[in-house]
């Protein structure tokens, strides 16, 4: 039985290079660490933002959120979303946004 197709993390494209990251931030930083002198304007906008599947497949954020869904990976799911684009806050409990620093009350 095979298993089924899962994300993994964020990734963006540029110039037909794949990167990779925790969140898309981390692939950006890794574009300007290879390329130091790119210009604001040359850095990939949100249509060339995705995410890297278990199958090693570059989905944009539509199929991401399908294949997330269908994984049961969506842990912040904004109410009533159809054909919703995935956000890496959309692979994490909410929990994660509790404030450290408060008495244990959740802020």
């Amino acid at each position: 039985m095979r298993n089924r197709e899962r994300i993994l993390c964020a990734a963006i494209l540029y110039n037909g290079l794949i990167i990779s990251g925790y969140r898309h931030s981390n692939c950006y930083d890794v574009l300007r660490e290879l390329k130091p002198d790119i210009s604001g304007a040359e850095l990939p906008d949100r249509d060339c933002q995705g995410f890297l599947t278990s199958e090693g497949r570059y989905v944009d954020r539509r199929k991401a959120w399908n294949i997330a869904d269908m994984s049961g990976q969506i842990r912040s799911d904004p109410k009533g979303m159809i054909d919703a684009e995935l956000i890496s806050e959309n692979l994490y409990d909410n929990e994660c946004k509790t404030n450290i620093l408060s008495d244990g009350k959740s802020s």
